[in-house]
């Protein structure tokens, strides 16, 4: 008898624990699908690279997902917004990955930009992503400032499509308000933060 209810216990054990592996993978799963999913009626193909889902029908980018922050010190392979960042100081296409053309841009850059990044101090980095007072016009506006690297900064931070415009919703996503003007202190208050948290 006891031999029995041993072997109940067992099975009913057994039976909970394949139950909970199911539940799990089956919740992984739908966490990772609603990730990716497209809104309804489109179809796309999701860019692991640039984070961007990109609609079949019209090759237009439709979701732009949030990045990771990254690290330091930059080497080949890191990836992630600092890296972004970095490579629009360089000048280059922020992909989000430091390769051998952001690697060769970060060679050439001066001393100051090789001892903050080299630091490993990531606040540090507000002295290369956020102008000296007066160097750039500010307040930034709507229509004007636009294809600064600035610009393109804040919309590195806050998961914006990167395209240098100083528009409605670069606006809204910095300063809460599309009619705000962004001026030097809250541009580094920005910035700062993103470092930071």
């Amino acid at each position: 008898m006891k031999n029995n209810n041993i072997i109940i216990v067992l099975l009913v054990a057994l039976g909970i624990a394949i139950g909970a592996y199911f539940y799990f993978k089956k919740k992984n799963e739908d966490a990772l699908n609603e990730a990716d999913a497209l809104a309804p009626g489109q179809s796309g193909v999701k860019d692991t690279v640039t984070n961007t889902v990109t609609s079949t029908a019209t090759n237009t980018p439709l979701v732009t997902m949030p990045m990771p922050k990254g690290s330091l010190p930059f080497k080949i392979g890191s990836r992630g917004k600092l890296v972004q960042l970095m490579q629009v100081t360089f000048g280059l296409t922020p992909d989000g990955i430091w390769g051998k053309n952001t690697q060769a841009a970060f060679d050439k850059s001066g001393d100051k930009i090789k001892t903050i990044a080299r630091s490993g101090k990531i606040a540090d980095l507000d002295k290369i992503f956020a102008p000296a007072a007066g160097a750039v016009r500010f307040p930034l506006e709507i229509g004007k400032n636009n294809s600064t690297p600035y610009v393109k900064c804040l919309q590195i931070i806050y998961d914006l499509k990167i395209d240098g415009l100083y528009g409605n919703v670069t606006a809204k996503a910095a300063m809460g308000c599309v009619t705000c003007k962004m001026d030097y202190n809250n541009y580094l208050r920005g910035v700062q933060e993103f470092l930071i948290k």
